[in-house]
């Protein structure tokens, strides 16, 4: 059957990613009917073809903020985090066609008991509730406000999952400040917060927006992600954002600071390297940027 082959198709295809997600489910988001899942995550009998996709959630209409329709309305990949009872789940929406029709594939993982929530409270004064908030405050970077490490390392497997399914390729830089401990030492960590807050606008300012996107890998190391890029178009942006950080005055009160960065560059070309491969791949060409005198792009 066409389901069947879909499901074996799609497990094929995410056997590297086994353990970030629990559960497979096809969705036509259109008709809200729940065509095949397979499974442990789900709390309830798998229903059969035609059962509704909320059923799930055990509620008798369409969520509010269904990321199937999103992601169908969208025509790209979408993620949402959802609170049923006492737990947490990750929903990952993907848009596949086939035969002429478009389908969503949902991947579910539970994340209530993994670290993704550790630092995350849910007797907070907040209205947790509500996806956003959740989201915001186990994804930010509290001091630079880009993602965190955390967020990062979730998406990143998503990322070249989605490379992978729609055979697209995927930059990532590593990008250290150079000689940030100077900075530190000399004028203390709150000057430090303030260079870091600005390092982090000069690299946005040269990507685009709602396609790349960065993250705060580790005191001044930051990761960026370019989606649907080649080799050249790579390297272009990273010596932008390296010759961007050159030229820009980093003003701190009175004072004015200069700063350079290095970049390692690796490229992913449809999902051929694992997560694991991928960042250390970028990771060594940091290093070489390093010992070959900073402030310059390996890749």
């Amino acid at each position: 059957m066409f389901e069947t082959e879909l499901i074996n198709e799609i497990r094929e295809r995410l056997s590297i990613f086994i353990g970030l997600y629990d559960s497979i489910r096809i969705v036509d988001p259109i008709k809200k009917e729940l065509i095949k899942e397979e499974g442990a995550c789900s709390s309830i009998e798998l229903p059969r073809k035609g059962r509704h996709c909320y059923d799930f959630w055990e509620q008798d209409t369409v969520c509010g903020n269904c990321v199937s329709f999103v992601a169908y309305k969208n025509k790209k990949s979408t993620f949402k985090i959802e609170r049923y009872k006492d737990g947490a789940y990750c929903i990952f929406a993907l848009p596949i066609e086939r035969e002429g029709r478009l389908y969503i594939v949902e991947l579910l993982k539970k994340v209530t008991a993994d670290d993704f929530f550790s630092d995350l409270s849910f007797n907070l004064a907040l209205p947790l509730n509500t996806t956003t908030t959740l989201t915001e405050l186990a994804n930010t970077d509290e001091l630079t406000k880009v993602y965190n490490r955390r967020y990062f390392e979730t998406q990143l497997a998503k990322e070249i999952m989605y490379s992978s399914f729609y055979e697209t390729n995927l930059a990532i830089m590593i990008i250290d400040i150079d000689h940030f401990k100077q900075i530190n030492d000399l004028h203390g960590h709150l000057v430090g917060d303030e260079v870091l807050k600005q390092f982090v606008e000069v690299i946005q300012s040269v990507l685009r927006h709602d396609i790349d996107w960065m993250s705060r890998y580790g005191g001044e190391e930051f990761v960026v992600i370019l989606k649907n890029v080649d080799f050249s178009h790579a390297n272009k942006v990273a010596e932008r954002i390296r010759q961007s950080v050159e030229r820009h005055f980093f003003k701190i009160g009175d004072h004015v600071h200069r700063l350079t960065c290095s970049i390692g560059l690796s490229m992913c070309q449809s999902g051929n390297l694992k997560q694991t491969e991928l960042l250390q791949e970028a990771d060594q060409k940091l290093y070489q940027a390093k010992n070959n005198g900073r402030n310059c792009v390996i890749s």
